[in-house]
C-alpha cells in the first residue's frame, strides 16, 4: 500500500476576522478566522481557516487570538480535509502554521530614525 503524503498549502494575506474561541467537551479549543488574499490583479479571495488543538495544546488557540489581530499580515500554512456527508462533500482548511509577514513599511519603522547616520558603537563588520 502506498504511503499517503499530506500536502501543505500556503497563502499570504490579511486577517479579516477572528471568531470567538470555542471550548469543546473534550477540552479541545477551536477558532475559525477569515484570511483575505489579494492577487496581483487586485482580486480578493477569502479563506475560512480553522484552528483546532487538543486539550493538552489548547493554549495555542488562546495564543493565536492574543498575538494576531484583524488587519495582521500573515502567511498561513494549511491542509485541506474533505468530509462526505449525506452525499455532499465538505472541505475544511486546517491551520497548520502561521508566520507574520513584515511589510516594507513595518521594516522601515523598525529601523528607527538612524537611516544613513553613524550608529556609533556598532559591532557590525561593515
Amino acid at each position: 500500500m502506498a504511503k499517503h503524503k499530506t500536502i501543505m498549502y500556503k497563502v499570504k494575506g490579511t486577517i479579516a476576522s477572528i471568531d470567538e474561541v470555542k471550548t469543546l467537551e473534550n477540552g479541545a479549543k477551536v477558532v475559525n478566522y477569515i484570511l483575505d488574499h489579494t492577487s496581483e490583479n487586485g482580486y480578493v479571495t477569502k479563506y475560512n481557516i480553522g484552528l483546532y488543538k487538543k486539550a493538552e495544546y489548547a493554549e495555542h488557540v488562546d495564543n493565536f487570538v492574543k498575538y494576531n489581530k484583524v488587519g495582521s499580515e500573515v502567511e498561513v500554512e494549511f491542509t485541506i480535509r474533505s468530509t462526505d456527508y449525506n452525499g455532499k462533500v465538505y472541505n475544511n482548511l486546517n491551520h497548520w502554521k502561521l508566520d507574520k509577514v513584515e511589510t516594507a513599511e513595518a521594516f522601515e519603522n523598525s529601523l528607527g530614525s538612524g537611516h544613513g547616520e553613524d550608529m556609533g558603537g556598532s559591532d557590525l563588520p561593515f
